[in-house]
C-alpha cells in the first residue's frame, strides 16, 4: 500500500515538468484570448450588429425581418428603469410599460405605468398612463395623476432601446460592471443574468488550460489501442466540460446558483478531475 502510494507520489513529481508548460501556455492562451475579447470582438460584434441593424431597417419588409422583443429591461441615461412586456421595433411601440425613475442615491421619485407607448418621432406617446410620484423617503404625493394620453420624455428612442437590448452581451469587463452598478438595485433576475456574464469572463482564460490538462494522461499512452482510447475518452471529457459550463451558467442566469459560483464552478470541477487523472497515471 505505501509502496503503490509512493510511485504515484513519484509519477506526478515526474509529470510536473511535463505539465508545468503546457499549463503555462494554457494561460497565456486564455489571457490573450480574453484580451481579444474584450477589445477587438466585443468592438466587431457591435458593428456587425450596427451593419445589421441598418440593413433592417432599410429592408422594404421590414415587419418580417424585426421580431417583437418580450421583457425589455434597459436601465436609461436618466436613472430610469424601463420594461416593457412587448417591444415591437418595426412599429416602434411598446406594450406594458413599466418606468421607474430615480434620484442620484438611487431613491425612487416617479413611477409611470402605461398599456401602450407608441413613439412619434421625437418623442414618445404614452396611452392609459398613471403617474405616481413620491418623496424623499419613497412615501406617495399625493393620488396619482391619470391620462388617456400622454407625451412621455426620456432620451431612449426605438433604435437605442433595442442596441441597449443586443449590447449587453456585447460589453466588456469594465462596460458591464459599471452597467451592473447601475443597476444593482433594481431587477434581481436580470441583475443575477448580468452578473453571472461578468463572472464568467474571468472564468474564460482558464478553459484552455485545464483543457490541456485535460488531455496529458491520455497523451501519455504508449501502446496504440490505449491511445486511441485516451484520444475518445479526452475528447469526451472536453464535450462534457463544455456542456458542464453552459449548464451552470444557465443555472446561474435562472437564479438557481449564485453567479459566482456558477461562472467558477466548471472551471474548479474539472481542474479537480485533471489533478486526479495525473495523479493516478502510474
Amino acid at each position: 500500500m505505501k509502496g503503490t502510494t509512493l510511485t504515484k507520489s513519484l509519477a506526478l513529481i515526474l509529470l510536473f515538468p511535463l505539465c508545468l508548460p503546457v499549463f503555462a501556455a494554457g494561460i497565456i492562451l486564455g489571457i490573450l484570448m480574453f484580451l481579444a475579447n474584450e477589445r477587438a470582438v466585443s468592438e466587431s460584434a457591435i458593428t456587425a450588429e450596427k451593419i445589421k441593424r441598418d440593413y433592417i431597417e432599410k429592408s422594404p419588409d421590414k415587419r418580417k425581418v424585426l421580431e417583437t422583443i418580450n421583457d425589455l429591461t434597459v436601465y436609461g441615461e436618466e436613472n430610469q428603469m424601463i420594461y416593457a412586456k412587448e417591444f415591437n421595433p418595426a412599429d416602434n411601440k411598446l406594450k406594458g410599460i413599466i418606468i421607474l425613475e430615480h434620484d442620484d442615491h438611487k431613491r425612487m421619485r416617479k413611477k409611470i405605468l402605461a398599456a401602450e407607448g407608441i413613439w412619434t418621432g421625437t418623442e414618445w406617446l404614452f396611452i392609459d398612463c398613471i403617474i405616481y410620484s413620491y418623496d424623499e423617503s419613497g412615501r406617495p404625493l399625493g393620488s396619482p395623476d391619470l391620462f388617456d394620453k400622454k407625451d412621455i420624455r426620456f432620451p431612449e428612442t426605438p433604435q437605442q432601446l433595442l442596441k441597449y437590448e443586443v449590447q449587453t452581451g456585447y460589453m466588456n469587463y469594465k462596460e458591464l460592471k459599471h452597467y451592473l452598478d447601475r443597476i444593482s438595485s433594481e431587477n434581481a433576475k436580470t441583475v443575477n443574468s448580468l452578473k453571472t456574464d461578468l463572472y464568467f469572463k474571468t472564468a474564460l482564460p482558464f478553459i484552455c488550460p485545464i483543457i490541456m490538462l485535460l488531455g496529458i494522461p491520455f497523451g501519455l499512452a504508449t501502446k496504440r489501442g490505449h491511445a486511441m482510447a485516451g484520444i475518445g475518452t479526452s475528447v469526451l471529457l472536453g464535450l462534457l466540460y463544455y456542456t458542464s459550463i453552459y449548464f451552470s451558467i444557465a443555472l446561474g442566469k435562472g437564479g438557481v446558483l449564485p453567479p459566482f459560483f456558477a461562472a467558477h464552478f466548471s472551471n474548479i470541477a474539472f481542474f479537480l478531475i485533471a489533478l486526479f487523472l495525473l495523479s493516478s497515471k502510474k
